[in-house]
């Protein structure tokens, strides 16, 4: 089963997406880190040298709670500037 993540308008991100498979081990901790990750990578991929600092230098959370997600649920991360 997946679900989806995706940054909403508090950030420059907005809009960037990702696809992640639910299990019992999941936190908002282990969501936030790999968005961070993938991100990061496309970044480092693009030379977005500019927009990998700003990603670098902001604080994400999710709001709502992850305990009951389900097949295609969408989680939205936002920025804390």
């Amino acid at each position: 089963m997946t679900a989806n993540v995706v940054f909403d308008a508090s950030s420059i991100f907005e809009g960037f997406s990702v696809s992640f498979k639910i299990n019992d081990e999941l936190s908002k901790t282990v969501i936030i880190s790999e968005c961070h990750k993938k991100l990061e990578n496309i970044l480092d991929q693009l030379n977005l040298s500019k927009l990998k600092t700003i990603l670098n230098d902001t604080c994400f959370i999710i709001k709502d709670s992850i305990v009951n997600i389900e097949e295609g649920h969408t989680v939205t991360i936002s920025s804390l500037r």
